[in-house]
């Protein structure tokens, strides 16, 4: 992160607060401001942000107000004591400011900043209480400091990034394997071997990351369901994630299973790589899963119908060749086999949650209450050189599948945004 900091009236270069930025490790400038003349010193500031564009200006006391008059477009402020009555022409904040004050400072009254709050029209949140002096240079006011400038500009907190990083690198690992394999084999047409180790790659990353009382196997689940004048066993499920604490398999040899329809919690079905003909078979399998879960228990509840919506359904792939329609959207592609999927086979309940490609994008159903239409979200896979894919697709699972009260703790960064939404009707 490369901070600008713009010192007070009588402060120096590489005082406290700017040192601390900088033994976190980041990058500081922090130039000498003349103390006399004010419009010298927000053209000193102005051009130390012209030259190096940073990520987050910090300003103290009289730099608060340096910071406010230089033009910085929508750079975030972290400002600590701001003297901006006592100096400039600018008496607002824009959105993505915070202040830093303590009451007991002596030079700046605290009332001073909970008026440009209020001019500024921030949220209170905007103005944090911290320290007992005017200088903030103790350890509290330090990592508050800090803390502003890391959410600010990633939207979390070093604990966090921390968060991010070790999801990321597992995707790398998981990456990694898959490559592995490629290059153990060469060039081949038979793929059923990397395509099993593809399964067994995913299985063993969710049996890492689920509470134990949930098993990943490979298999069926238990049953016949009617189809025209026939019935007809459920597909094959590549993973199936299944409460083992309260429900024994009906059939078990090692990582095969047959389960019971109340045990199911998730479906997912793994793809080496994904086109248009693979998504759709994809596709229809999780929606004829669900649908045979779905029929059981509407005929063993008749009087109070089950639809399973809490069991989750998914696709995840290692690599993509769908491409986009000529003159439309990759995500026109995913729309139409999506949209294909439920027009004859699924309904607003038996729908598929996400479906992730771990290296390119990842789509999550953002929509969860009964509607006639519902609403994906698509992500790009890839952020700033961090795979979060793999992490929004863990994040989604573990939504629908755990209490919200056991659910492990997931952290993207605010500017990780949708780049596409894909709305999915359902015929009345």
């Amino acid at each position: 992160m490369k901070i600008l900091f713009l010192h007070g009236r009588h402060s120096a270069v590489g005082g406290v607060k700017p040192t601390y930025l900088k033994d976190t490790g980041h990058e500081v400038i922090n130039p000498a401001l003349d103390g006399d003349d004010f419009d010298l010193a927000v053209r000193t500031a102005q051009a130390e942000y012209d030259e190096h564009k940073p990520d987050v200006i910090v300003g103290s006391s009289r730099g608060g107000a340096v910071a406010m008059n230089i033009d910085s477009g929508d750079t975030p402020l972290v400002l600590l004591c701001p003297a901006w009555r006592n100096w400039g022409t600018s008496k607002t904040l824009r959105v993505n400011s915070v202040i830093l004050h303590s009451r007991k400072d002596e030079m700046i009254p605290f009332t001073d900043s909970e008026e440009l709050v209020a001019n500024s029209g921030l949220p209170s949140e905007a103005l944090i209480e911290v320290g007992n002096d005017h200088r903030l240079a103790d350890q509290g006011p330090l990592k508050a400091m800090l803390k502003a400038c890391e959410w600010l500009v990633t939207g979390m907190s070093q604990q966090d990034q921390g968060l991010v990083e070790f999801y990321s690198s597992q995707a790398q690992l998981m990456i990694s394997q898959y490559q592995n394999i490629n290059h153990l084999l060469g060039p081949t047409n038979d793929w059923t071997a990397p395509g099993t180790h593809c399964e067994i790659l995913l299985r063993e990353l969710l049996r890492r990351n689920l509470p134990a009382f949930l098993s990943v196997d490979k298999g069926f689940v238990y049953g016949r369901r009617q189809t025209g004048d026939s019935d007809r066993h459920c597909p094959e499920v590549d993973i199936i994630v299944h409460d083992t604490a309260s429900y024994r398999p009906v059939f078990r040899i090692d990582d095969f299973v047959i389960v019971q329809p109340e045990a199911v919690r998730a479906v997912i079905q793994v793809k080496r790589r994904l086109d248009s003909k693979q998504l759709r078979n994809a596709l229809t399998n999780i929606v004829d899963v669900k649908r045979h879960i779905q029929s059981y228990f509407v005929e063993t509840h008749a009087t109070q119908p089950f639809y399973p919506y809490e069991v989750f359904g998914g696709v995840v792939a290692f690599e993509d060749d769908i491409e986009a329609p000529t003159g439309k959207k990759l995500s026109d592609t995913y729309q139409n086999r999506i949209q294909e999927s439920v027009r004859f086979r699924a309904d607003r309940w038996t729908i598929p949650h996400s479906i992730l490609c771990i290296t390119k994008h990842t789509m999550v159903l953002r929509t969860n209450h009964p509607s006639s239409e519902k609403i994906y979200h698509v992500f790009s896979s890839e952020y700033e050189g961090r795979n979060l894919g793999l992490q929004g697709f863990l994040s989604e699972l573990s939504s629908v599948v755990l209490k919200s009260s056991s659910l492990p703790r997931f952290v993207f960064p605010s500017n990780w945004r949708a780049f596409h939404t894909i709305a999915i009707n359902f015929p009345e």
